[in-house]
């Protein structure tokens, strides 16, 4: 009995050094386009802030929402050291009730998993009419020195 367990060891092993051998095959992380890792799918008619704000009106979140849209682009393009866009030598400077934004309601994440290292995909799922019912996946947020949960309500 303790020699088959000797065995099953040897063998999961040497499964684990040949997927060592292929991960190492794998593009790296920081090679690795942010593209290949995110893929938006069923996008939806591309609406207007002010009416993203009237169709969610009993969820405080939505509130403002054009205003809290800005300043969330502004500080990420701000950390990322991205300029901001600019046109006809006007830089944007926030967004306004009457721009438009698409909404995504499927999201596929493409990630190393930290359980085996190997290449492995997430679906996440923001809808509010999924098979008749409200399906709002949850996510884990790492932030600096925290972990958050958090509910999708959104996808842009």
């Amino acid at each position: 009995m303790i020699h088959n367990q000797i065995d099953s060891h040897d063998e999961e092993e040497l499964g684990t050094q040949h997927n060592l051998e292929e991960d190492s095959k794998l593009p790296d992380e920081g090679t690795q386009e942010f593209s290949a890792c995110l893929h938006f799918g069923s996008p939806q008619k591309p609406t207007l802030f002010d009416k993203i704000e009237k169709m969610n009106s009993s969820n405080s979140i939505f509130h403002y929402f054009h205003k809290n849209f800005t300043k969330f682009i502004k500080l990420a393009l701000t950390a990322y050291s991205i300029p901001f866009p600019s046109k006809d030598g006007h830089v944007w400077q926030q967004v306004e009730p009457t721009d438009m934004l698409q909404e995504f309601r499927y999201l596929k994440v493409n990630y190393k998993s930290t359980v085996d290292w190997k290449l492995a995909t997430y679906y996440l799922q923001c809808s509010p009419a999924f098979h008749g019912n409200e399906h709002y996946d949850c996510v884990l947020i790492q932030e600096v020195g925290k972990q958050l949960f958090a509910r999708l309500l959104f996808m842009f």
